[in-house]
């Protein structure tokens, strides 16, 4: 016959509390009924569990055999139980990220040690993609946030998407660059200068043909193409080439790489910057936390 984890459970009760008297007290029952509800199992197994010939009841092997799983069942109960709890309530969890990289290099990353002391059970999960990468990553469960530049792909009605701000695309030089010297760049001037290209794929590289066609520089010499946001940084602000980055980019790593904006109207088009994810009640009380986080540091910026 098939036992219920709730009778096993029980046994073990008993047995940890020397007896029924106690045992219903732990259980918030009577003792009448704890002691029917252990004769009706005996009942049913057909054999003794309890040893009655003692004071308190013994265990038979039958017994201590069904307490030694009971104790198994309760204690996978307190952990399901402490696990809930820590996905309602706690912040002590890996928080799994995946976003367009010069984003979460240049932005996210740096507000990450903030976050995590005011959380100070927290890690973190960083990788890099765009369009279909960042919805499958959420909906095959890889990530728990997704930075999602809307624009770029569909949002299905299985996720949620939770608005930051408005962002675009600066064009940035380094600092003492020729280009900062006038007052008004115009943009034949910027033919004078080699391009640093995105990686292939992003939204910043197709923003970068738009500018370079609306400036009418498609054929611009290209210097340097792909690499990762620090390499892209470094080599701009060792050469005297262009790069069409995220302004909240420029903003946060400027200062630190020696990189500035060119004040010249480029047709970069606006993108609703968020976090994509699942349902609200689908997310831990981690992942909760850090979408609020979020939206309080760069939300309206």
């Amino acid at each position: 016959m098939k036992l219920d984890a709730k009778h096993l459970a029980t046994v073990e009760i008993v047995r940890r509390e020397g007896g029924l008297t106690r045992a219903a007290k732990f259980l918030r029952t009577s003792q009448p009924a704890l002691s029917r509800m252990m004769s009706d199992l005996e009942s049913r197994l057909d054999a003794p569990i309890f040893d009655r010939a003692t004071r308190p009841w013994g265990l038979t092997p039958l017994g201590a055999s069904l307490a030694t799983q009971g104790a198994s069942v309760i204690l996978a109960q307190e952990q399901a139980t402490r696990d809930l709890e820590q996905f309602k309530f706690g912040t002590t969890s890996a928080l799994r990220m995946i976003g367009p990289q010069f984003f979460t290099d240049g932005v996210v990353s740096r507000l990450l040690p903030e976050f995590r002391a005011l959380h100070p059970g927290v890690s973190f999960e960083i990788d890099s993609g765009y369009a279909g990468k960042l919805t499958d990553a959420i909906r095959f469960g890889d990530a728990d946030v997704a930075f999602y530049p809307r624009g770029v792909g569909e949002i299905e009605e299985d996720l949620f998407f939770t608005p930051l701000a408005s962002v675009h695309n600066v064009i940035a030089c380094r600092d003492g660059h020729p280009l900062l010297q006038l007052t008004r760049p115009r943009p034949l001037a910027l033919l004078d200068y080699g391009w640093i290209v995105p990686p292939k794929g992003s939204p910043l590289a197709s923003d970068m043909e738009l500018v370079l066609s609306d400036l009418e520089m498609q054929d611009a010499e290209i210097v340097f193409a792909g690499g990762s946001l620090a390499s892209v940084l470094s080599f701009l602000a060792g050469t005297d080439c262009l790069a069409v980055l995220p302004k909240w980019t420029v903003e946060q790593m400027g200062l630190l790489f020696g990189i500035q904006i060119v004040e010249l109207d480029a047709a970069t088009p606006r993108r609703l910057l968020g976090v994509l994810s699942r349902r609200p009640r689908e997310l831990s009380n981690t992942t909760r936390s850090f979408i609020a986080y979020l939206v309080e540091k760069l939300g309206d910026h």
